[in-house]
């Protein structure tokens, strides 16, 4: 209305020149409108179908319920390293309100904006329920460690961005939590060695017990890499940890990693696109622990640029009982 009468002021009664100005104005107006509706509607149709395929496989939640995603992406203005589903309000409430139909929680659970806001985790108790939402896997394991919780309360999924898509990733977290749980002791340097053809005269540095040295992969990570790893013995495998040192740029790496008793049969543990190093430069894997002789690492992340690099790797296995 502003610019309608803008140019009408400036046309006088000239009903011609104020059409001649006016309509492509508004049909500029119109397409505009047109191209913002259907970027938000089809954000409503992604968020419909996240929401569908969770409640699909999992349709109604259970006496005490602990969701966790994991996604490659941040939006809506958060810090890169706050990754979360594409909801512009807290995914733990959209969660509480969305299986309400058929698994209402008692009325605490909608008072006080609880996990509300856009990046809130936690988890609460009311009336003999439970309910919580967490994006960061410490605090979900330590949640269920101080409240005494199953790890069959767990429900996880992956986002990827790439193609909107998410994957129930739920047995594979479950099994990380109980590489977490278990009692480990760390595999000594001198019983597994490294086979790899990226930068063979360096893979010593990845076990020398020193964070000034690095094995660096020489290559961008969003090609094709991986690292073998090979046991003097069959071990059941709980835990790697990689040390990244100082190094800013692996804050993008993402891993896939595989155990094997034969080095041919492989069986996957863990995957994910993107899950940078704690402002230490450490990184905790955790793994469903298994016998293993082998063990492969793939680079998952992107980076167009920065090569991979590890500056120590430490690999622990279960204590025996």
């Amino acid at each position: 209305f502003f610019v309608f009468f803008t140019i009408k002021l400036l046309v006088g009664r000239s009903i011609f020149k104020l059409a001649m100005l006016f309509i492509p104005f508004f049909i500029l107006n119109v397409f505009t409108l047109r191209s913002d509706l259907k970027s938000v509607v089809n954000q409503g149709f992604e968020r419909h179908e996240i929401l569908n395929k969770i409640k699909a496989s999992h349709p109604e939640l259970k006496q005490k319920t602990l969701f966790y995603s994991e996604s490659d992406h941040s939006f809506y203005g958060l810090a890169e390293e706050t990754r979360i589903f594409p909801f512009q309000s807290g995914f733990g409430q959209t969660l509480i309100v969305w299986y309400y139909p058929t698994s209402p929680l008692p009325r605490r659970f909608l008072e006080g904006k609880y996990l509300w806001e856009i990046d809130k985790q936690g988890y609460m108790e009311s009336e003999g329920k439970g309910f919580g939402y967490f994006r960061d896997f410490e605090i979900l394991a330590e949640t269920l460690k101080t409240k005494n919780l199953p790890i069959e309360a767990v429900i996880a999924y992956r986002y990827s961005f790439a193609d909107h898509s998410v994957f129930d990733i739920t047995k594979e977290v479950r099994g990380r939590l109980e590489g977490y749980f278990e009692k480990k002791e760390k595999v000594k340097q001198e019983d597994w060695q490294v086979l790899s053809e990226i930068d063979r005269a360096k893979l010593s540095l990845l076990k020398d017990e020193n964070r000034e040295t690095a094995w660096i992969s020489g290559n961008p990570y969003n090609s094709s890499q991986s690292l073998t790893i090979k046991l003097n013995s069959t071990r059941n495998i709980a835990q790697i940890r990689l040390d990244a040192y100082n190094n800013k740029d692996q804050n993008n790496v993402g891993y896939e990693i595989m155990l094997s008793e034969n080095g041919e049969k492989w069986i996957p543990v863990f995957f994910t696109k993107k899950y940078p190093p704690t402002v230490d430069g450490i990184t905790d894997l955790y793994l469903k622990p298994l016998p293993a002789k082998y063990i492969r690492i793939d680079q998952a992340g992107f980076h167009q640029f920065a090569p991979w690099v590890i500056h120590e790797m430490e690999i622990y296995e279960i204590l025996e009982k």
